[in-house]
C-alpha cells in the first residue's frame, strides 16, 4: 500500500521538473519560430587606459671621460742639475811653529843616614833645580830629617832650653820627614834655589849630640 503511494509521488515529481526543463529551454518567437538561447551577452570591458611610457633608448651615450693631466717628467736618460752646494770655509793658513820642548829637570839625590851620633851625605852641594834627600835610619833609635835655608853655621841653629830642641819657627824649614824608626827610610822631595842649607834631626837633644850636616846649592 505505501510502495504505491511512493511510486505515484515520485512519477507526479518526475513529470513537473520536466514540463518545467523544456519552458526554460525554449518558446514561441514572435513570428512563430522557436529560439532557443545559443549564446550570453557577454560585458564589454572596456581595456584600462594605460600610461604611455617613454621607449628607453636602444644606445647610451658614452661618457666621455677627459684623460687626467699629467705633470712632464724628465727622461730617465736627462741629465739631473745637481743642487748647488756651498764651499766649505778655506781654514787659514797656519804658521808653523816649533814644537815646545819642556826643560830638562835635574833631579839630585842625596843620601842622609844618620845614626848614633853621626850624620852624613853622599854630596854637599848640588845645582838649583829639584833636589831629593833620601832619610835613612841607620841607627838603634828612632830619627827623622829636616831641611832649613839659612846664613847660620850648621852648628849655630837656636835651641829651646826647655825642649832641648831647635826653634824650627825661627828658621825657613822647607822639608821635614816623619819620625822614622830603625831601618826605616823616607824620601824628601823639594826645588831648591842657591843658598845655604843645613840638615838635622830634630828629635829632643839629637842635635845637640851632633845630628847634623851643611848644605849648599849653587
Amino acid at each position: 500500500m505505501h510502495r504505491k503511494r511512493w511510486f505515484a509521488l515520485a512519477g507526479v515529481v518526475a513529470a513537473a521538473s520536466l514540463t518545467l526543463l523544456v519552458a526554460a529551454c525554449g518558446g514561441d518567437g514572435k513570428d512563430g519560430s522557436q529560439t532557443t538561447p545559443t549564446a550570453t551577452k557577454v560585458a564589454a570591458t572596456e581595456p584600462a587606459r594605460q600610461t604611455p611610457t617613454r621607449a628607453a633608448p636602444t644606445a647610451t651615450k658614452a661618457a666621455t671621460t677627459e684623460p687626467a693631466r699629467q705633470t712632464p717628467t724628465r727622461a730617465a736618460t736627462e741629465p739631473v742639475d745637481p743642487p748647488p752646494t756651498r764651499a766649505a770655509p778655506t781654514p787659514p793658513p797656519q804658521t808653523p811653529t816649533e814644537p815646545v820642548i819642556p826643560p830638562t829637570v835635574e833631579r839630585v839625590i842625596v843620601d842622609v843616614p844618620h845614626w848614633e851620633w853621626v850624620m852624613t851625605v853622599s854630596t854637599d852641594s848640588a845645582p838649583a833645580g829639584t833636589v831629593t834627600f833620601n832619610a835613612i835610619n841607620e841607627g838603634v833609635i828612632p830619627h827623622n830629617l829636616r831641611l832649613a835655608k839659612t846664613g847660620l853655621a850648621p852648628n849655630a841653629l837656636p835651641l829651646s832650653e826647655s825642649t832641648y830642641m831647635v826653634i824650627e819657627e825661627q828658621l825657613e824649614v822647607l822639608a821635614s820627614s816623619r819620625d822614622l824608626g830603625v831601618g826605616e827610610s823616607e824620601e824628601l822631595t823639594v826645588a831648591l834655589a842657591p843658598g845655604s842649607y843645613v840638615l838635622f834631626c830634630n828629635i829632643a837633644t839629637h842635635y845637640q849630640a851632633g845630628l847634623y850636616v851643611g848644605f849648599s846649592v849653587n
